[in-house]
């Protein structure tokens, strides 16, 4: 299992991309650019590591979903950019967040007594 700082870490570099990318988005430079959206899409999608654990964390729930929004903005305004083919992983990170966000609150906590049994029993082979 991830540490909590380890996440809060990435949220904080993913933070720093998307402000980063919000800035340079304008510019003329294609190359600045795609640089700043190849950045910001690997360190979003470095979030599916930490997605078992902590889906329900408020900075999970928010920051992916911002940057899939940003880069949904960018792309109806430019439509002819390449975008980089990891941005699907993207889709699919804010598309699993919207899903857990929409279920009842009664499955959500039975998952997570799921996730913890499965925890612990694969902790108790070692």
């Amino acid at each position: 299992m991830p540490s909590e700082s380890s996440f809060k870490k990435q949220a904080e570099i993913a933070q720093d991309a998307l402000k980063n990318f919000t800035a340079v988005q304008f510019l003329k430079s294609p190359v600045v650019i795609k640089a700043a959206l190849n950045e910001l899409i690997d360190v979003t999608v470095a979030f599916n590591n930490f997605t078992p654990f902590f889906i329900s964390h408020p900075l999970f729930q928010e920051i992916p979903p911002a940057v899939f929004h940003v880069i949904e903005k960018f792309m109806h305004k430019n439509p002819n950019f390449d975008m980089p083919s990891d941005y699907a992983k993207i889709v699919s990170l804010d598309t699993r967040i919207r899903d857990y966000l929409t279920k009842p609150s009664s499955v959500k906590k039975g998952m997570s007594i799921f996730l913890f049994f499965m925890l612990f029993s694969y902790c108790s082979r070692f």
